[in-house]
């Protein structure tokens, strides 16, 4: 079993871990939700502010795969109603695209469309999968002994001040925000994301 661990947001306000029983609702808003998973080499946090019936994240049991779904792919509606009839927890577009990498991983990115980000992990592997455009972005921690992902770098700076170190400001990606409205060179806020 994958072992996971509470993991506070200072962003959001919030406690929770992964599976939604567990989820806390953002004291801010009705719908958002954080989705934390940990294990001896990988880490994700993900925040999402949808309804759980269709944006949960998914897991099957059997193969301890993990499937986390960013913005908004598109699926049909007979793919939804199939979606509904499979053994999987989570939401119904991860279960629709769970069950399709479980089972035809090799055609996996041609059931993609729209603009997303997808994050597997399975036996300590992480594959990740992408929009053409690269719309969602996927914060990484640099420089750390387990890999560590998120969907938003404030939570992976409130990761890391946790687990290891406070994150340092990147002056540079500040000052190029506040001169120009957004950072060039896709930097983020902190030094080690």
């Amino acid at each position: 079993n994958i072992a996971t661990k509470i993991m506070s947001d200072f962003l959001l306000g919030q406690n929770s871990v992964y599976p939604l029983e567990h989820a806390t609702d953002n004291r801010f808003t009705d719908h958002a939700n954080l989705f934390t998973l940990k294990t001896d080499n990988v880490g994700l946090s993900m925040s999402r502010n949808d309804s759980s019936e269709l944006w949960q994240p998914s897991f099957d049991e059997k193969s301890q795969t993990h499937l986390f779904v960013l913005g908004r792919p598109v699926l049909a509606k007979n793919d939804l109603a199939f979606a509904q009839t499979l053994n999987l927890s989570g939401g119904l577009v991860g279960r629709f695209l769970l069950h399709h990498w479980l089972n035809q991983p090799q055609s996996f990115s041609q059931v993609l469309n729209g603009y997303f980000a997808v994050i597997i992990i399975c036996a300590q592997k992480v594959t990740l999968f992408t929009d053409k455009l690269g719309i969602y972005n996927v914060y990484q921690a640099k420089n750390q002994p387990k890999l560590m992902l998120s969907s938003h770098p404030d939570n992976l700076a409130s990761w890391l001040h946790q687990e290891c170190t406070t994150p340092s400001l990147n002056h540079l990606a500040v000052a190029e925000v506040l001169a120009t409205g957004s950072s060039f060179d896709q930097a983020c806020f902190y030094n080690e994301i």
